[in-house]
Formats: structure tokens, sequence, C-alpha cells
């Protein structure tokens, strides 16, 4: 499944309760993407810098998701938020 399949499927399972969650489920998608990326020889970047990419993605990622969860209830749709949370994982890579 790709990469941005998988954070819909997460984003679809998002309330105010599991916000921290699935930020969590996100960085591991965004850290397994990368590291499966990291095996090519022109894309060879330490464990380390990649995990602390993933966390930066997370990180703002979950802030996003603080502000759009209100009273358990997704302000902005599904489609909408899955395409600015993959944008924020893109935006990210040039940190690699």
């Amino acid at each position: 499944m790709k990469l941005k399949e998988c954070i819909s499927d997460e984003i679809r399972n998002l309330n105010k309760d599991n916000i921290s969650i699935v930020s969590m489920k996100i960085f591991y998608l965004i850290s397994e993407k990368l590291l499966e990326i990291n095996t090519n020889d022109n894309f060879k970047h330490s464990k380390n810098k990649i995990y602390n990419v993933s966390a930066i993605c997370a990180d703002n990622i979950e802030c996003l998701l603080n502000g759009v969860v209100k009273d358990n209830l997704v302000l902005i749709d599904v489609n909408e938020l899955t395409d600015i949370v993959y944008k924020f994982v893109i935006t990210n890579l040039k940190y690699l």
C-alpha cells in the first residue's frame, strides 16, 4: 500500500481521544517508507536522520490534527486532511 493511502486509513480513524496515537502511527509509516527508500544508492542517509525527520513530521502533523478535531468532529474532509498531511511529509523531506 502506498504511503498516502496508509495515512488516509489512519486519518479515517481519527477522533479527539486518539490524536497522539494516530500521529505516532503516521510517524512509523513515514519512518518505514523512508527506510525502504534508503536502500537506494542515490538516497543514503543515517537511520538517526530518518527518524529525526519522521519525528518532525509527526510533531507537525499532531499540531495540525489537534487544530482540526473538535468535540470528536473532524472539521476538514478526510481527503483534504490526507493531502495536507502528505504535503507536510513531502515538505519535511528537504531536511534529509
